[in-house]
């Protein structure tokens, strides 16, 4: 049988109708207040960010993530600036002179014409994003949700962590159980005997360490918090293949159920934004105090890349 993705709790559908509705009858926002149109800005500045492969001489090649300041203006960014190194002068000066070159989508509606300025948080290094997917999605269609697993009603989150060259899987091991040994050596047993796909040319022959999470969801059991995805492993490590940040969920608050879950602000990455939206939507908060118990509250609360909700709601 093979693996079930992750539900999507009621609640959410309901919360992201409601949410679509309203914006279909409110009035546009500028850009920069558009997450979907921030979400796009992201992904092509990271999938445009090119590796200096002729220029790095360093064995291992080096990685990093860098924070990054530009200023946006008709399609085209300017006033580059690195706020946090990657921690190799060479990858920051690749970043700051591509970034100006780049085409990016043009912004359409209120403010249009304005110059706004953005901080993005991007990764660069010799394993691309498009490479990790593709052995990320390999790994996922071909492990199985084990029938004893199923019968006894076993689910969790298995991450893993192997050794790659050349499509080879090398030592595979569990960093983080799912509760269920069933569960976790089912990941393993796959990991022994499946190939992946080739590395790029400059990474022939090279020995590559990556982590990643899978998720065994039953049908009434939505996974518990957002599944790691697929991260490179560099001097012991976890590299992210894009921007870790937060998202600003939103959401109103009453009789002790959580209703109208919304992206208030963006974390630029669709999928985590989604994962936040059912954190929020599943969470458990305390009971509110006699005088909140019959009114009806707005509050928002950021969650972070790893699942975990952030500091305490913030009341509107």
């Amino acid at each position: 049988m093979p693996l079930t993705k992750p539900r999507i709790h009621p609640g959410t559908v309901l919360a992201a109708l409601a949410l679509l509705t309203a914006c279909a009858s409110s009035p546009p926002v500028p850009y920069w207040d558009n997450p979907h149109w921030i979400d796009r800005l992201g992904k092509t500045v990271q999938a445009d960010i090119q590796y200096p492969y002729e220029s790095t001489v360093r064995k291992p090649l080096a990685s990093g993530t860098a924070l990054v300041r530009f200023t946006y203006h008709q399609g085209r960014l300017g006033e580059v600036r690195i706020i946090q190194s990657t921690g190799s002068p060479l990858l920051d000066a690749a970043i700051a002179d591509q970034i100006p070159t780049m085409q990016l989508p043009r912004a359409r509606g209120p403010g249009a014409d304005t110059p706004h300025r953005f901080q993005l948080q991007l990764f660069i290094g010799p394993i691309n994003h498009g490479f990790l997917e593709s052995i990320h999605r390999v790994i996922q269609e071909h492990v199985s949700y084990p029938r004893t697993a199923l019968a006894r009603g076993n689910y969790g989150v298995v991450v893993a962590r192997f050794e790659y060259r050349n499509g080879q899987v090398i030592n595979p091991e569990i960093v983080k159980s799912s509760g269920s040994g069933v569960l976790d050596q089912a990941v393993i047993d796959e990991l022994s005997t499946i190939k992946l796909p080739a590395p790029p040319p400059v990474l022939r022959d090279a020995l590559l360490k990556f982590q990643f999470g899978i998720c065994f969801s039953l049908a009434n059991v939505p996974c518990p918090l957002i599944t790691p995805e697929m991260r490179h492993v560099a001097g012991g490590k976890t590299v992210p293949a894009t921007n870790s940040s937060c998202a600003e969920i939103g959401f109103q608050y009453l009789h002790k159920k959580v209703a109208d879950v919304h992206v208030v602000k963006s974390s630029g990455n669709t999928g985590l934004d989604d994962a936040a939206l059912r954190v929020v939507a599943q969470a458990q908060f305390p009971p509110p105090t006699a005088s909140l118990a019959k009114q009806h509250r707005n509050f928002s609360i950021p969650v972070c890349g790893n699942g975990s909700l952030g500091n305490s709601p913030t009341q509107h």
